[in-house]
């Protein structure tokens, strides 16, 4: 069951932070300020996080392992993303 919780956990944080840069990427292109580029990560996190949680119940842990699962996907999510994203001036 370890096994499938990590798999399952790795799996969402790199498709919560592939949502998140695709999201920055589409309000860059679409020509919004800076503010909603950033404002752009949370709309893929209203996603990730109950998809976690519930794929996790799936995987036949209790409501707070799949609440803690859940969280550590988002947090992951977000330092994949920031982790990836390019910063002026390096």
């Amino acid at each position: 069951m370890r096994g499938k919780l990590a798999a399952l956990v790795l799996f969402l944080s790199f498709a919560g932070a592939g949502m998140m840069l695709l999201s920055a990427v589409l309000a860059d292109v679409v020509g919004l300020s800076s503010g909603y580029v950033n404002m752009a990560a949370v709309a893929p996190l209203m996603i990730i996080l109950p998809l976690a949680k519930r794929l996790s119940l799936c995987v036949v842990v209790d409501e707070e392992t799949a609440r803690r699962v859940g969280l550590l996907t988002g947090v992951l999510s977000v330092l994949l993303f920031y982790l990836s994203t390019p910063r002026m001036g390096v």
